[in-house]
């Protein structure tokens, strides 16, 4: 009897399997990040705001295959629109006034659920994923 060949934990950990106490170090050259440096723009004058947007404080930021990456993860997901939930949805959530939009080049297409009723509370959803609990979901007086 033979044991299987080794293979190193960074191909084959998964989500969901990182607890309390465990830690994943990230590769140096993970090509899902960039150094800060990188993500500037070039000469213009940025405000402290920008700057934040940009990742001030943090040596790496989100890279253009990282950010693709994520934006793909959640929008296929079950918080995009294909989810049951959202098919059954009253109206989307982009529309719905407990969406808090996230900040940079993904605020166009994704935001945190704040309504406290709602499955998606505290979680990214995409603008065009929906629930049962929109703030439009309002009921007729007679």
């Amino acid at each position: 009897m033979l044991a299987p060949n080794w293979v190193p934990y960074s191909q084959r950990i998964q989500p969901g399997d990182l607890g309390v106490g465990d830690v994943v170090p990230t590769s140096p050259d993970d090509e899902r990040l960039v150094p800060v440096a990188n993500a500037l723009p070039g000469e213009e004058e940025l405000d402290l705001a920008q700057l934040f947007e940009f990742g001030l404080g943090r040596a790496r930021v989100l890279s253009i295959v990282g950010r693709d990456a994520a934006s793909k993860r959640w929008y296929e997901g079950d918080r995009g629109p294909k989810a049951p939930i959202a098919a059954a949805a009253p109206k989307p959530c982009g529309s719905c006034g407990f969406f808090i939009p996230i900040a940079g080049s993904l605020r166009s297409a994704f935001g945190v659920c704040s309504n406290a009723i709602s499955p998606e509370d505290a979680r990214v959803v995409s603008i065009d994923h929906g629930c049962g609990a929109h703030s439009e979901a309002l009921i007729k007086a007679e």
